[in-house]
């Protein structure tokens, strides 16, 4: 995926933060200066060098920044993924009368890594006990996966205390649980965009497994090409739920839509059995765009994309 110079996706997520021990009081994002708070152990992390996690191959996702937007009622984070083992990045010229085409490599220092960011801004006015909207912006390797790990790590070193049942001091910690904001339908997703193919699920046959335990069969996928190029949204998911229909009496149990959208993105979608297509809901990532050029990585948080970002994370 290549990001634009004046323009971001963004999705929307839930987080919630509960105490580790059943007793002990919530967390708020910020708080007084006496009081801890989900802020303050960021802080701790970043300060501690310990607000990072190293990816299976070798990449660095880092909290670079934790900043309290009073204004605005967020918390916005600076993330950072650095790349040591990638190779360096190419460009390429064609020249327009002999269509000669060259290519270029972007040369990095000895002590350089390709490097992206991404904000990721989180409110400070709960919707309900222990659950804030957020927002992030869609970079490569910085997903939601990829950094509520290093929330839930910088929690965990940042224990406060409570009051048992007993009566007693006890500390704990908070936990950090999140959700997509499922806020598009599939069918008004596709007024705009086409399906290409739909994947039958069902789970392997246990008596293929052999006595030694050598063979571990998979489950089990059938990938169905698909043109509705002669039908409406209408015909088309009328025939859809038919044939999601006949294939679970088959005993195919999930089932995998895969979808682009107007702007070339792709994703896949599951419906879930007895749910109708069209009405399927997911996360859609919401385009922004700004009037400065935005770079692919930032040390600075970039507040014009910030405010964006804000108002994609308030949308009911």
């Amino acid at each position: 995926m290549l990001l634009g110079k004046f323009s971001r996706f963004v999705k929307r997520y839930d987080l919630t933060f509960t105490p580790r021990h059943t007793g002990a009081a919530r967390l708020n994002i910020v708080d007084g200066n006496t009081l801890p708070s989900v802020l303050k152990a960021l802080h701790r992390a970043i300060q501690n060098n310990k607000a990072s996690t190293v990816t299976a191959n070798g990449d660095e996702v880092e909290l670079l920044q934790a900043v309290h937007d009073e204004k605005r009622n967020t918390v916005v984070l600076l993330f950072h993924r650095g790349s040591p083992n990638a190779a360096d990045p190419m460009y390429r010229k064609k020249d327009k009368k002999s269509r000669l085409v060259t290519v270029r490599a972007a040369t990095k220092a000895v002590d350089e890594e390709q490097s992206l960011s991404a904000h990721f801004v989180i409110s400070t006015k709960p919707d309900s006990a222990g659950r804030y909207k957020s927002a992030l912006e869609e970079v490569p390797g910085i997903s939601l996966a990829a950094i509520v790990p290093i929330i839930a790590s910088a929690l965990r070193e940042y224990p406060y205390d409570y009051t048992d049942k007993r009566g007693q001091s006890a500390e704990t910690y908070c936990m950090v649980k999140s959700a997509g904001i499922k806020s598009a339908t599939l069918a008004d997703s596709l007024k705009r965009g086409h399906i290409n193919y739909l994947t039958l699920i069902r789970p392997a046959d246990p008596n293929l497994v052999d006595a030694e335990g050598i063979f571990h069969p998979m489950d089990q996928r059938m990938k169905i090409k698909i043109d509705k190029t002669t039908l409406d949204n209408k015909g088309f998911f009328d025939k859809l739920g038919d044939y999601i229909k006949g294939a679970q009496d088959e005993g195919w149990e999930h089932f995998d839509v895969d979808v682009t959208f107007e702007n070339e993105r792709h994703r896949t979608i599951k419906v879930e059995r007895d749910q109708a297509a069209q009405e399927v809901l997911f996360v859609k990532a919401e385009e922004v765009t700004v009037a400065k050029e935005l770079s692919l990585c930032t040390t600075t948080i970039v507040d014009e994309l910030v405010g964006h970002m804000i108002g994609v994370m308030q949308r009911v």
